[in-house]
């Protein structure tokens, strides 16, 4: 129970994330439909929270691979890296 949990949590964060990031959210719907990083691969060393992860959501709209890490444990957000591994 505690993964589905987390899952929902941060799916909860992650949508509350996409609404308050609208300059994001037109970044995304260009990308989706142009993909102008197709066959890039990006890297990520950041603090990881939901914001981040709607950040990642986005790169990977646009085409590239995106593999991201926490760089802070104590400060990254168990939720938004457990859903990156599912």
């Amino acid at each position: 129970m505690i993964e589905k949990e987390l899952i929902e949590s941060g799916n909860m964060k992650m949508e509350w994330a996409r609404n308050h990031m609208p300059v994001l959210a037109i970044v995304r719907e260009k990308f989706e439909k142009e993909k102008p990083l197709k066959g890039l691969k990006v890297g990520m060393a950041l603090h990881v929270e939901a914001k981040t992860a709607v950040l990642v959501e986005t790169l990977a709209s646009g085409g590239a691979k995106v593999c991201i890490t926490g760089c802070n444990p104590l400060g990254s957000v168990a939720k938004m890296l457990f859903i990156f591994l599912i």
